[in-house]
């Protein structure tokens, strides 16, 4: 019973009674590279939610890890030369009922970087599949990031953009496996959709248009590892921008690079870490919660879509006005990510300020990732809320000239009030008795 508790199979509720966690799906089992089953998939038979449900985290399975289908590829070629990244379990076995065993998935995560060093032990070129709406490309964004540190020389990794409405399941049912190695014959290089998509922010045709793209391309081009592939990116960010190399590697030489996923830890469905455990493993000196709110954004750029429009400063501060600033930024352009806001300060005080708050990122290292930033992130903007509300209590006080009498509601002073003022006072004493709280 309890070695089913603990790896998922049953669910233990409040009472004591047990439940199946898979109960009425059709079980996939999850298997390391060495073939032992480590966890299941389940895909629900009727019309409950989620319509897929993962093993949750155990200490043998590891889902930012992990990949579905990558043993069995091994197994049937053992001289892989090419991995076909696609969303879920359900392609990578629809494809290998039409003969391409080359299909592999992550589990519920997103690909990271620590996906695709394992993915490119066994094969030296990978095609990312998505689908052609607008999370799609998010999806492949997000995914070229975190590719960029692992292309080493020798390496290739494509993109194919499927029509909108289809997936890989569609396709090869329609297609067969000839129609869809046909469109994986014609995937885009990186090199090609790097460019591309800055291309589709900038007009390249502008002296202005070539400034904003070496200021989004730089970031990013910071993360690839040395070698020829690197120096030839370079040679094509001069030849688009009309500079010479050596000016672009001296403006290399000045911008740092973006955060990529380098050493993300998985981490569990539970939450394991509170804010405050994230934050006291920063020195004193970065515990500011106004750079360390700028920090979480930068990692993590999606929370601005369902945070505050803006916040209140309670100090005129460089990271005040910056972070006020990124918020509305994001919320006009919600699809950037933490390279194209590093670009869009580049080169202006502010990215000071953005460097600052990189090192925050950097301290914390293997402590971070996204459900951690963006949860760290609303906190913070919750205590510096907490603080306003304070301090604009604490101002009323003063008008009404009664710093002496707060805690003596039945003086004078109080009787001489207005029923708006006495009302405002009662909600200060409460919140000076939960000062200790703030």
């Amino acid at each position: 019973r309890q070695q089913l508790i603990d790896a998922g199979m049953l669910i233990e509720k409040e009472d004591g009674k047990l439940y199946d966690r898979f109960r009425d799906r059709i079980m996939f089992p999850i298997r390391d590279n060495r073939g032992r089953v480590i966890a299941f998939g389940g895909r629900v038979l009727g019309d409950d939610k989620p319509k897929y449900l993962n093993s949750p985290e155990t200490d043998i399975f590891h889902k930012s890890k992990e990949l579905y289908g990558l043993y069995q590829a091994r197994q049937n070629n053992r001289h892989l030369e090419q991995l076909l990244v696609v969303e879920g379990y359900m392609d990578v076995v629809a494809l290998a009922q039409h003969g391409i065993m080359t299909g592999i998935a992550t589990l519920g995560t997103a690909s990271n970087t620590e996906h695709l060093r394992t993915a490119f032990r066994y094969a030296s070129e990978l095609i990312f599949c998505f689908d052609g709406d607008a999370a799609g490309r998010k999806a492949a964004e997000r995914a070229l990031e975190n590719a960029l540190p692992v292309m080493e020389d020798g390496r290739r990794i494509r993109f194919l953009f499927l029509p909108e409405g289809d997936d890989p399941d569609s396709v090869v049912n329609r297609d067969g496996a000839a129609g869809f190695q046909k469109m994986l014959a014609n995937a885009t290089p990186l090199e090609r959709y790097f460019f591309e998509s800055l291309h589709d922010q900038t007009d390249p045709n502008t002296l202005e248009g070539k400034a904003r793209l070496s200021k989004l391309a730089l970031p990013n081009l910071q993360l690839l590892p040395n070698g020829v592939f690197r120096q030839l990116m370079l040679d094509s960010l001069a030849e688009r921008t009309g500079l010479s190399r050596q000016s672009i590697d001296q403006l290399l030489n000045e911008t740092p690079a973006a955060v990529s996923e380098d050493v993300v830890a998985a981490a569990p469905e539970q939450r394991r870490s509170s804010t405050l455990k994230l934050a006291a493993k920063l020195p004193g000196s970065r515990r500011d919660p106004l750079l360390f709110a700028l920090a979480m954004l930068l990692f993590n750029p999606r929370g601005a879509a369902t945070g505050p429009a803006n916040i209140a400063n309670l100090e005129d501060s460089p990271a005040a006005a910056l972070l006020n600033n990124t918020i509305a930024l994001l919320r006009k352009r919600p699809d950037s990510s933490t390279a194209m806001l590093l670009g869009h300060w580049y080169g202006q005080p502010e990215y000071e300020v953005m460097t600052e708050a990189l090192k925050t990122i950097e301290l914390l290292g293997a402590e971070l990732n996204d459900e951690k930033a963006e949860t760290a992130f609303f906190d913070t903007l919750a205590h510096l809320d907490a603080q306003r509300s304070t301090q604009t209590l604490r101002n009323h006080v003063d008008q009404l000239r009664i710093s002496n009498e707060v805690d003596k509601p039945t003086s004078a002073n109080y009787a001489e009030l207005s029923e708006a003022d006495k009302q405002q006072l009662l909600a200060i004493q409460q919140l000076l008795k939960q000062k200790h709280r703030l």
